[in-house]
């Protein structure tokens, strides 16, 4: 079997699964994560790219919750001392990238949570705090594995057509 994965036949598939109305609406409902990522979705399509990893969720994703979550969490940051150093996390447009972004951010609440002032480190580990007079780095590791190409399966399939879909036993 011949599959044609040209850049044409792509590009229009990802048009067809992604909603520019939903990404809009939600650009207008999440300040945050249209401050962190808006500039770098358009970088992203001005390249010629075919989709920025946060305009797919945006674009596709039919919760809201996650959403609602990283919104907090990156206003939460965004005052943070070295926090503007973060930009490449931002606009990495690779799929996977958003699940080490999102852990990062929530070390970071947990660490203020626990009444300490993280500020982030790069490069380098990514969170420096002081503990008794003593810098500790922490570095936020986000294992990807066969997870990153299963869950993006997982949701493009059923987009394709309703009875397609994924399994996975790590075990087997």
């Amino acid at each position: 079997m011949n599959i044609d994965l040209s850049g044409n036949r792509i590009k229009k598939r990802v048009s067809q699964l992604v909603s520019n109305d939903l990404i809009e609406q939600r650009m207008k409902k999440y300040p945050e994560i249209a401050c962190h990522f808006s500039e770098h979705i358009e970088k992203c399509c001005a390249q010629g790219r075919f989709c920025h990893q946060m305009a797919w969720r945006l674009g596709t994703w039919t919760s809201e919750h996650v959403f609602e979550r990283l919104d907090q969490l990156l206003g939460l940051v965004k005052t943070m001392p070295g926090w503007s150093g973060e930009q490449g996390m931002l606009a990495n447009p690779q799929y996977s990238n958003f699940w080490s972004l999102v852990w990062q951010l929530q070390v970071a609440e947990w660490l203020v949570g626990l009444g300490f002032s993280p500020k982030w480190n790069n490069p380098g580990p990514d969170l420096v705090v002081e503990v008794d007079g003593q810098n500790v780095w922490l570095e936020c590791y986000s294992t990807v594995g066969f997870y990153e190409p299963i869950e993006f399966l997982g949701e493009i399939l059923p987009a394709i057509h309703p009875d397609l879909e994924v399994a996975y036993d790590p075990s087997g």
